[in-house]
Order: structure tokens, then C-alpha cells, then sequence
């Protein structure tokens, strides 16, 4: 809608208002009482009318939508329910799931109320998968699953070929004759690839990726517990989950964790886009740790 206007009588000024408002069935005595009312309004004072008319109409529809009834909750149980992180992005995903029929989703700090440090299959030094104010005191550790140790080598050796390569393009790219060579070399493969991802960043991102997963397919591993935490503590972890998150009764027969990470290329803040509440790593090992600490038998006899 068009609100600039050029004249400063009354009347024009009230001929106008009609006219943005399409307002047409009017007659002279209603616009002669318009014009009397904007002329007592400045005409500075236009832009905020303007705006608080614009806001006016949103909080009016906000607290309409608010205020609308919602459908009870049916009695039986859920068919499964999901445990996300709080972060913003994870509302899209809740509400496509609840629109979907009788599942319940929950949001919840990244975390998951498990203060770690983690050691990923790779090994090195474990990292602090928990908000920064808490200092962890266990570390857990990422192991193949028992049979699979094979899937878990031809994974590492695919990890370190990559890794070599990354390395050494880094130093040729410090050199100092070396980048000459490289882009001589190496420049009629790296201008395709930078067109694509600059104009088709989700295909080359999916071509990427798949070329990962043949190189370094991920093998089936799982997450150690028992050998970190006692019974006891292990009970004690899962009731502070459950009570935390409020879910202590009205069980699914499918709860389900789910972490978040972020992809993300030369971006120096990508752990920002990572889950914030562990420390800004993705948050699947903690994801995976909760719901090995609830499946434990032992755990649930204690509790």
C-alpha cells in the first residue's frame, strides 16, 4: 500500500485514505467527518499511525491463534515419541511429526543431561560434549560393535587417505612454488568444482558426500557405558534425564533421541551452527549415550 501522499488538505488526505482502503461506499457527511479527524492528525505523525495499525493487526492475530482451542489429547499412549534439541531449527521438524497423526515431541537442551567427554572411533584427544559452565568427569568412548571390527578398520583407512589428502594440498597451497604447479595441474578439475558449488551447492554437497561414504563408510559402532559409570550412577543419569525433560510416565513404545549437527564450507563459525549445548559439537554422541543409559537393564531394575 502506497502511504505517501503529496497533498496536505484534509480533504485530499481523506480522498486518498479511501482510495488505498478501496473504500467506496462512502457519503459526503462520513468523509467530511474523516477529513476532520486526519485534520487533527500531524501529518509527520502518518509513518506511526501506519505502524501501529501494522501491529495492532498482528498481536490481534497472534493472540486469536493462541487463544483457539486445541484438540485434547487422546488417552492411548503415543505411537512414538522424539526428544529434540531446543534450537530453532528443530521446530520444523516437531511440527511436520505431530502433524503427521498421534506422535508427541519434546524439547529438550542438546545435551541431553549428559555431561561427557567424548572419544570418537578415530581416537585423539576426547572433547567436552556439554554446555561450557560444566566440567565433565567421564569420558566415553566410541567402539565398533563386537564382530564388526573389520567395517570399523576399512573406515579408519578411508579416514587417514583423506585426511593425507587434505594435508597435502594445504601444504602445497603454503609453498612457495608449489600453488604455481597446483593450479597449473589440478585447475581444469578445480573450476568445474567451484562452479558447481556455487551454482548447485545442494547436488555438488550430495555428490560429496556420497563419495565419503564409499571412501569412509560408517561402520556399525556403539557407545560404552558400563565400563565408565557404575549401576549406580548410570540409574542416577537416567532418572535426571527423565525428570529433567518431564517425561516420567505416558510412555511410547518408541522414544526416540534426536541430536543435530550442522555442514557447513569455509565458514570459520561453524561450531556455532553445531548444537550449542554440547559445546558446540554435534550432538549425536550425546544422543546416543542417553538412550543407551535408558536401555540398560541394570539401570531400569535400579530406578
Amino acid at each position: 500500500m502506497d502511504t505517501r501522499q503529496a497533498t496536505v488538505d484534509p480533504g485530499g488526505r481523506a480522498h486518498h485514505l479511501l482510495g488505498a482502503l478501496e473504500v467506496t461506499d462512502t457519503d459526503a457527511a462520513q468523509r467530511s467527518a474523516l477529513a476532520r479527524l486526519l485534520d487533527h492528525l500531524p501529518l509527520q505523525q502518518r509513518a506511526l499511525v501506519w505502524l501501529d495499525a501494522y501491529e495492532d493487526h498482528y498481536r490481534g492475530q497472534l493472540l486469536r491463534t493462541l487463544s483457539r482451542h486445541q484438540p485434547e489429547q487422546p488417552d492411548a499412549p503415543p505411537r512414538a515419541q522424539v526428544v529434540c534439541c531446543i534450537d530453532p531449527r528443530s521446530e520444523g521438524l516437531r511440527r511436520h511429526l505431530e502433524a503427521l497423526g498421534n506422535y508427541q515431541t519434546l524439547g529438550f537442551a542438546g545435551f541431553f543431561a549428559v555431561a561427557m567427554r567424548y572419544r570418537d572411533l578415530a581416537g585423539g584427544a576426547a572433547r567436552a560434549q556439554c554446555p561450557g559452565p560444566i566440567t565433565p568427569r567421564h569420558t566415553v568412548t566410541e567402539r565398533p560393535t563386537p564382530g564388526r571390527q573389520r567395517a570399523a578398520e576399512r573406515s579408519l583407512a578411508g579416514r587417514r587417505v583423506l585426511a593425507a589428502i587434505e594435508h597435502s594440498l594445504h601444504t602445497a597451497k603454503d609453498d612457495l612454488l608449489a600453488p604455481f604447479v597446483l593450479a597449473e595441474s589440478a585447475g581444469w578439475l578445480a573450476g568445474p568444482l567451484a562452479a558447481a558449488k556455487t551454482f548447485a551447492p545442494r547436488a555438488a554437497g550430495a555428490t560429496r558426500a556420497w563419495g565419503a561414504r564409499r571412501i569412509t563408510p560408517d561402520p556399525p559402532t556403539e557407545i560404552s557405558i558400563t565400563d565408565v559409570l557404575t549401576p549406580e550412577e548410570r540409574a542416577a543419569t537416567a532418572e535426571t534425564i527423565l525428570t529433567l525433560m518431564g517425561l516420567t510416565r505416558g510412555f511410547a513404545r518408541l522414544v526416540v533421541f534426536c541430536g543435530h549437527r550442522a555442514h557447513t564450507d569455509n565458514n570459520p563459525y561453524q561450531a556455532a551452527l553445531d548444537c550449542g549445548a554440547c559445546g558446540g559439537h554435534p550432538g549425536g554422541p550425546n544422543a546416543r549415550t542417553a538412550a543407551a543409559l535408558l536401555n540398560d537393564p541394570l539401570s531400569a531394575k535400579i530406578t
